[in-house]
């Protein structure tokens, strides 16, 4: 019987060629600086250096911070050029536009608009804040920024509709009615640390309360608020943890740099405490500065 042979044809399949891609990053929302179309694409961009960070970082008149180039050395003895480039500005949310400076090893976030004020206008007054004229957080240009007190910068707010006040702040922790109630309990002696605790706020909202630094519209029958103006301040209050000597020392600790919270362990604080002295909401009666 003849043998049969079987032929199996076999085709082979084709190999699929892998373009090489380089991998995306995690998308996150673009950032837009918002700037008047007036005279901004025509003047011509002036850079500056960053106060602190001369030789690495500049900023621009348009509000935008850039790197310097600068060498690295690697630890085979070799060194390499870093090419200098316009850094990525980032929204944390309240439309303010932070970014992170590099020095020595170690990484710092500053608000872009403080960067261009120190630059553009000179440094900032004690008890003073940047404001932007137009409202427009993003819009960092020198022209647009201002130093005012809290106060003003509040009034700016106010009579340009940027602000609520009272329970129509979205922020607002107390009622109209809980604002009285602490003035009541105030002008009874009720310490101010116990009228804290019992409404969920810091003692030094409480002192704003009845100051008249926040809550100033709302008024209480049968007390009057210059009542408090005989309380004691500073460290001759029996819950004070700081004394003057200190209030100064953090003060001048945060204007070489020293990070906030590093400063709030220190002395054993709170860092919302560090930012009430440092920005004169608290202690203001404190001098040497």
């Amino acid at each position: 019987m003849p043998e049969i042979s079987y032929h199996i044809a076999t085709q082979k399949r084709p190999v699929p060629v892998r373009e090489h891609r380089r991998r995306a990053l995690p998308s996150q929302p673009s950032i837009e600086v918002t700037m008047t179309s007036s005279n901004v694409n025509n003047s011509r961009e002036v850079w500056k250096p960053v106060v602190g960070y001369e030789g690495s970082y500049e900023v621009s008149s348009r509000g935008r911070i850039r790197s310097l180039d600068r060498y690295r050395r690697h630890m085979g003895g070799g060194t390499a050029l870093i090419k200098g480039r316009v850094l990525r500005l980032n929204d944390r949310g309240r439309g303010y536009l932070w970014v992170g400076l590099c020095q020595d090893g170690s990484t710092k976030h500053f608000v872009v608009h403080r960067l261009v004020a120190r630059s553009f206008i000179g440094p900032r007054p004690r008890n003073h804040q940047v404001n932007h004229k137009n409202l427009v957080k993003s819009d960092n240009r020198p022209g647009n920024l201002e130093y005012l007190t809290q106060k003003e910068n509040m009034a700016h707010a106010s009579i340009n509709g940027a602000m609520c006040c009272g329970e129509e702040n979205p922020a607002s922790k107390l009622t109209e009615e809980q604002v009285q109630q602490i003035l009541r309990q105030r002008a009874s002696g009720v310490p101010r640390a116990e009228v804290a605790s019992s409404f969920g706020i810091v003692p030094n909202h409480v002192t704003a309360v009845t100051s008249g630094r926040v809550w100033a519209h709302v008024d209480c029958e049968g007390v009057d608020r210059s009542m408090f103006k005989g309380i004691p301040l500073g460290e001759r209050r029996p819950e004070a943890r700081l004394t003057e000597s200190d209030v100064r020392h953090i003060v001048r600790k945060r204007a070489r740099g020293e990070q906030r919270s590093a400063v709030a362990d220190q002395y054993n604080v709170a860092p919302s405490t560090i930012s009430d002295i440092t920005r004169g909401r608290t202690w203001t009666h404190v001098t040497g500065l």
